[in-house]
Order: structure tokens, then sequence, then C-alpha cells
């Protein structure tokens, strides 16, 4: 009991006058020495499919294209061209001993995971946009989402680019190669108005909802697809992506 009691007495006394500066001091140093080396001098991205990137540490390699520097349009939001089509790009690492081809192929599949996505979070507001004042329920409303933005149902996707990078990798102290593979599917916003009007004709025969509600979910698809005027050989900074929608 006396050695326990005593512990307390015997630590703030070791802690007191210029011990206590230093331990302080070694503390606030550890701290900052840590978050520096955290954040060092580069700027991180996290781009399609959730993947981080490290512009500056990444050294590239190899590439399918020919240019050993990371084109800043990689990091391209998903967006909707004057062209009426849908643009989403997926991305997709594996370790540097794997096959490019078959990561290619995951990111052509990880593309269209990343359309299926876009696509159907931007119709979901659109549709509870349109319904105000129609008095259509929410339940019926996902369904209409869901049944809508299956892109197994839509014509005309298809991936229009694919390119992979080799990359020597700094993770702290340890250096490794890494494949990025990087794919674009594109989807005419046509063939998904046609889909959608589909669903709604089906809808509306089962007194869902109304040719009304159907005019106006067609008259706003330029405000949950805005086009944006968007040139592929352009070098577009990271804030620019972030917000040309």
């Amino acid at each position: 009991m006396n050695a326990v009691a005593q512990e307390p007495r015997n630590t703030v006394t070791f802690l007191k006058g210029g011990n206590m500066k230093k331990y302080l001091t070694l503390a606030v140093l550890s701290i900052f020495a840590v978050a520096l080396l955290a954040c060092g001098t580069s700027k991180s991205y996290r781009g399609a499919g959730g993947v981080k990137y490290k512009v500056k540490n990444d050294k590239v390699i190899e590439t399918s294209y020919g240019s050993k520097s990371t084109a800043k349009y990689f990091f391209k939001q998903a967006h909707v061209k004057k062209n009426k089509n849908l643009y989403v790009t997926g991305a997709v690492d594996v370790p540097g001993d794997s096959s490019p081809t078959r990561c290619q192929l995951a990111a052509d599949l990880q593309a269209k995971v990343e359309l299926a996505s876009e696509l159907k979070s931007r119709f979901e507001n659109q549709l509870q946009y349109c319904s105000e004042g129609f008095g259509i329920d929410q339940s019926s409303l996902n369904q209409i989402a869901m049944q809508s933005t299956k892109i197994d149902f839509i014509q005309g996707i298809f991936i229009d680019t694919r390119y992979w990078e080799k990359k020597l990798v700094q993770n702290g102290p340890d250096t490794y190669v890494k494949y990025t593979c990087y794919s674009r599917a594109v989807m005419p916003m046509k063939s998904f108005e046609d889909q959608t009007d589909k669903i709604m004709k089906d809808e509306e025969a089962k007194k869902v909802v109304t040719p009304e509600f159907q005019q106006k979910v067609d008259a706003s698809y330029d405000q949950f697809f805005k086009p944006v005027d968007v040139d592929d050989d352009k070098q577009y900074t990271i804030d620019y992506l972030e917000n040309i929608q």
C-alpha cells in the first residue's frame, strides 16, 4: 500500500521545474514531427473508385500511353458533355507483379460500377425534386430510380478510353511498385431517357405517377445532368474539376 501511495508523489516531483518544461517541449516537438511526416510536401487526391493518389510522391516508370508524367485529367469528375453523353472514370490499383491486362478488365468493371452509382444518385435527386406537390410515396420513387438506373438494360454504354500506369510508390520508408488502371465508361443520355420513359409509362399504367409528373421529369434532365464544356486534351486543375457541376 505504501509503494502505491508514494508513486504519484514521485511522478509529480520528477516533472517539476525544468524537467516539466523539457517533457512538454519534447511532447510538442514529437507531435510536430509526426504531423510534418504525415503531411510532407505532396498533395493527395481521391479520384474515381475512392483510390487515393499522391501526385508528387508516386513516380510513373511505365505507361500504356508513352508519357511518364501523371496527367491531371485522370482525376476528372463524372460529367455530361455538350454532346449529351455521361462520362465516368473508374480506377483500380493492383500490385506491380500483376498483369496490367487483368487490371484493365477490373477497371472496366469499376467504371461501370461508378457510372451506375453516379446515375442513381443524380436521378434520385431529380425524382425527389420533381415529386414535390404530386404526393408520390418514397417507396415508389425509390423503385422508379432502381429500375431506371439498371445499366444492364440501358442501350449503348461502352468503354471509350483505357490506360494504365506502372508506378514506384513511396510509403514512409518503404518503396513498392503498383499498377493503376483507368477506364472511362460512356452512356448516351438519350439511351437513359428512353429507359426512364419506358419505366414511367409502366408506372403510369399502374396509376403510380401521372403524365404531368413524367413531363416534369422530362423537363428537368438538364438541371441534374447539366452539360459542361470539357476538353479531354486540356490539363484541368483539381479545383476546376471539383466545381464544374
